[in-house]
């Protein structure tokens, strides 16, 4: 009998252990959807098989299959009319009848399953239904203009969803659920008097003695612990974490009905009659009531899936299926956790008074531990690694600690073994002490570099710096030598104008004379045509339809630059025109011809040479490429050693010893698609570009960026100059200020993904994945470190492979998920759901010590406010731009390999706490700005300008004959 009592009083603790090991697994198990395809129908699926299993459980293992001594164990409830379930106890006069009850509920349970299976998805889901919709009239009237019924839908859910929040996740204040929860608990058990009324205060007293006098008591440790716990899995989004609200109160449609179901006064205060209650819970779900009304309401949340993004692939339906019934279990021991306590299992002469229908179920176990294990195994699930400071990662196991021993306090005060529970602890300790064991470990394998062996990259910091110094040391003095210099290197005399050009060179004191092999590199191929071929190509390319290309006008009369710029169906010329007129109106003494140029309107290249000498000279063909792949196209003449060669060997070192890793060590390789067949799936443009209407022929096309092979004339992008772009000081703290990070936060901008197309091998995709450790169990970082060499006294360098990041060293994230079909945009918002945050201001970069830049759909407008910061740039580019001379990587800035596979290391050494790591990122940070200053004015931009408006007017003369140079 003694064993009886003794395991009477423990099986309160069997039932919250097992209800805090099936929340975790299912807690544990959700995230693998995210891994395959079908995630945020696996999801709701998932949710179904929790409500059809519940049912089952109850029928199989609750109350009313107990007899003899296995009721003595699992009391159920009874009412003092005969010991018959109470079907449904509400207040007096109630609202609420069984029926709108279960519908609550049920409602409840689907709203919250269904902000968690869409992870942002929401104002996707629901536009792309309204657009279904109106999209199903349109066929039954026009289709507008010539463009397909998906584009229209596409770009209708664009222009619906601006300005839409990304939503992460439904359970930022979930955690707000628990004391929100016991004070709607302690109205309801204090009735008509207040929060201590005396009708039920000694009651409640003498069957809950673990109960404090004070609710105020149990509720601040309670709140302390909500926001703490909300500190631990907040992402600094605000408005996601205004509309988390929803699901919240969805959960609260949930918990208040069957919290009401164990009050002991509802039924006899009138002004309670809006408090819905379930009455018997168990009876309640094990009718199917719940389950059936879920289950149909799920079923028509999967329809609307199915219908907007269509029919699911891939869902692993064994862990659906597990997952679905590691719920059911949580919800079951949890009922069964509050049931047990609320009967007085553990006082045995309570429990014979409630088995024999003596008295009314008292409270006994608040229902805010359902509340609290479901908190528990959300924060204690969390991987510390993807916090983004020691201090969040330390919050959150004190969080789940504290939720813990709430957890254990709110256990009755007879149940035994409760210490037991303890042991959950270590799902949260152990993670969080690993996670420090390895990053110690990382740190301490760093190699102790020495001037005789640095590390290479400052071994490439010294070597670029002495030879930038020397080719600013040996740029042309005199104007003969400018002349003479230009015919070395090009074979040809300079433009008409050069002399003007040069005088105004140095009456601006510009340190670049020599050093433009990007404008004659562009102009090169088009002086192998006349003058007046090169006019006719110009006219007819600007005569075609849909060609995107901005027709301008330059002419210089009385001091005065003008320029004019026409598109047949746009009037925004995105500062073209006013860049032009600004840059060079500043330059006194301009001599220029009037000329006519041809701009490119969009981010990306333009312009491929025809193959030679089979294609007419004079032939302009237009290919719309967007949204397919592009690198057949782009690399169909790398066979022509000619066409993507240059004979630069500056800011090149293949002798630095790099140890394997892909560090930079010549950027114009680096950038040279025929020499990177690899590049075909890293990058966008390649595999599917947002808009490419490319140019094949002779057409003289001034743009902003373009890859190796491609024949865009290279300008300043107007991006520069615009205000959002533009540095202020006052935004920019001291170098000793700055957090030691590297920052980075923007649109996923780079390609368009479409059903067809690996979005994750996108640019700025791939970047995000590594820097937040997405897909940990295949993303792998390399790390350089040290072992000791038995033939040598000097230790040996080598690599260390592993799936660890140190989380505190990135602040990286999306602000904006676009330019995708609505189901790859649906893909990418759950796959980067926790790095998607609000958008961020223009400066926060700047408040990092590493400042990251890479490629969007073309060049990134913010590269100038970096350079000119106290911050360093780390740059990733495929494209070249006008300032490839002057700026070169190692100097002004830290340029990285399109693989990112030196990332890791090269943030580990830059953001060191200590050596020489730090020193040389403040030196290269200091001399990119030192450079800003003197070679990247916005006079030398105009003076680069006005080079190419010479080299074009020759090449535009009318009276020119074609040469071979």
């Amino acid at each position: 009998m003694s064993k009886i009592k003794l395991l009477a009083k423990s099986f309160t603790t069997q039932t919250a252990g097992s209800a805090l090991l099936c929340s975790l697994l299912a807690q544990y198990l959700t995230p693998t959807f995210r891994q395959g395809g079908g995630q945020q129908e696996s999801e709701v699926l998932s949710e179904a098989v929790c409500w059809i299993a519940l049912p089952v459980l109850f029928r199989l293992f609750g109350a009313s299959r107990t007899a003899g001594t296995s009721r003595e164990l699992l009391p159920h409830y009874h009412s003092t009319d005969g010991g018959q379930h109470q079907q449904h106890r509400q207040a007096a006069g109630s609202v609420w009848s069984p029926g709108l009850v279960a519908w609550l509920v049920a409602s409840g349970v689907s709203v919250a399953c269904w902000f968690k299976a869409e992870v942002g998805s929401l104002g996707l889901f629901v536009s792309l239904v309204f657009l279904r919709l109106m999209d199903s009239v349109k066929k039954q009237n026009q289709h507008i203009g010539n463009r397909s019924s998906n584009e229209n839908l596409y770009g209708m859910y664009h222009l619906l969803k601006t300005g839409t929040a990304d939503t992460y996740t439904w359970s930022y204040i979930q955690p707000m659920i628990t004391p929100i929860l016991l004070l709607v608990e302690r109205k309801l058990q204090s009735g008509s008097n207040g929060w201590s009324g005396s009708s039920t205060k000694a009651s409640t007293e003498e069957a809950s003695p673990y109960h404090p006098h004070s609710a105020l008591a149990q509720l601040l440790p309670m709140l302390a612990t909500s926001l703490l716990s909300i500190w631990a899995t907040l992402d600094g989004n605000t408005v996601r974490t205004a509309l988390s609200t929803i699901p919240t109160l969805a959960l609260l449609a949930v918990y208040i009905p069957f919290a009401a179901s164990t009050s002991s006064t509802l039924g006899n205060h009138s002004h309670l009659k809006f408090i819905p209650s379930v009455g018997d819970l168990e009876g309640f779900v094990t009718s199917g009531r719940i389950s059936l009304r879920v289950v149909g309401l799920l079923g028509l949340v999967l329809v609307g899936q199915i219908w907007s993004f269509g029919f699911p692939t891939g869902i692993n339906f064994a862990t659906v299926l597990l997952a679905g019934l590691a719920s059911a279990g949580s919800w079951y021991f949890t009922i069964r956790t509050i049931h047990c306590a609320n009967t007085g299992l553990g006082n045995p002469e309570k429990r014979r008074e409630h088995d024999h229908g003596l008295t009314q179920p008292v409270s006994g176990t608040s229902w805010t531990i359902a509340t609290l294990i479901s908190t528990f195994s959300l924060v204690a699930s969390r991987d510390p690694s993807i916090q983004s400071s020691h201090f969040q990662a330390l919050s959150q196991v004190l969080a789940s600690l504290l939720l813990l021993g709430q957890i254990i306090h709110n256990l009755p005060r007879q149940a035994k073994a409760k210490s037991v529970l303890w042991t959950f602890a270590l799902v949260s300790i152990i993670p969080y002490l690993y996670h420090g064991f390895v990053l110690r470990q990382i740190n301490s394998t760093s190699p102790s570099w020495t001037p005789a062996r640095p590390h290479p990259a400052e071994a490439l910091i010294q070597k670029a710096g002495t030879d930038f110094d020397k080719l600013l040391e040996r740029q042309s003095k005199t104007y003969e030598e400018a002349v003479n210099e230009y015919k070395r290197r090009y074979g040809i005399s300079p433009p008409p104008g050069f002399d003007k050009w040069y005088e105004l060179a140095i009456a601006n004191s510009s340190p670049i004379i020599d050093e433009f092999e990007t404008i004659f590199e562009n102009m090169s191929p088009f002086l192998k045509l006349s003058g007046k071929e090169i006019s006719r190509i110009v006219n007819k390319a600007s005569k075609m339809p849909n060609i995107e290309l901005w027709d301008c006008t330059f002419t210089s009369k009385d001091d005065k630059a003008m320029t004019q710029c026409i598109h047949p169906s746009r009037k925004f010329d995105r500062h073209i025109s006013t860049m032009f007129d600004q840059m060079l109106h500043d330059l006194q003494g301009l001599w220029l011809p009037d000329i006519r140029f041809l701009v490119n309107h969009l981010d990306e290249p333009r312009v491929m040479f025809p193959l030679q000498p089979e294609d007419p000279r004079v032939a302009v063909e237009t290919y719309d490429l967007s949204h397919k792949p592009t690198w057949d196209k782009l690399t169909r003449l790398c066979h022509q050693s000619d066409t993507h060669t240059t004979n630069r060997t500056y800011n090149s070192y293949p002798e630095v010893n790099t140890y394997s890793l892909p560090f930079v060590t010549d950027r114009h390789s680096e950038q040279d698609i025929c020499q990177h067949p690899e590049y075909r799936t890293l990058n966008g443009l390649f595999t599917s570009p947002t808009s490419f209407n490319l140019i094949s022929g002779f057409v003289p096309v001034l743009s902003t960026g373009a890859p190796s092979t491609m024949g865009d004339i290279l300008i300043p992008s107007p991006a520069y100059s615009e205000s959002q772009f533009r540095y202020h000081p006052a935004s920019d703290p001291p170098w000793s200020e700055k957090h030691n990070n590297l920052y980075w936060a923007g649109s996923n901008t780079g390609g368009f993904a479409s059903d067809d197309t690996a979005w994750p091998f996108f640019q700025r995709q791939r970047f995000v994945s590594k820097a937040q450790n997405l897909q940990v169990d295949s993303q792998s970082h390399t790390y350089l470190t040290q072992l000791a060499s038995p033939e040598s006294n000097q230790n040996q360098i080598t690599t260390l492979t592993t799936n660890f990041l140190n989380p505190t060293q990135y602040d990286v994230s999306f602000t904006q998920i676009f330019q995708c079909t609505p189901s790859q945009c649906r893909s990418q918002r759950s796959f980067f759901h926790r790095t998607i945050k609000s958008r961020q201001d223009p400066d926060t970069a700047l408040k990092s010590k590493i400042a990251f830049d890479l490629d969007g759909n073309g060049i990134s407008g913010r590269y100038y406010k970096l350079l000119s910061s106290n911050s360093l740039p780390f740059k990733q580019t495929l494209l070249r731009e006008w300032h490839d001379e002057r700026l070169w990587g190692w100097v002004h800035y830290v340029p990285v390999s399109q693989s990112l596979g030196e990332l890791p290391e090269l943030v580990r050494y830059f953001s060191g706490e200590t050596g020489r790591g730090q020193e040389n990122a403040k030196g290269v940070a200091d001399r990119g700005k030192d450079w800003v200053e003197r070679g990247l004015r916005e006079v030398d931009r105009s003076l680069y300008l006005y080079r190419v408006l010479l080299e074009l007017g020759r090449v535009m003369d009318l009276t020119r004959e074609p040469s071979r140079l």
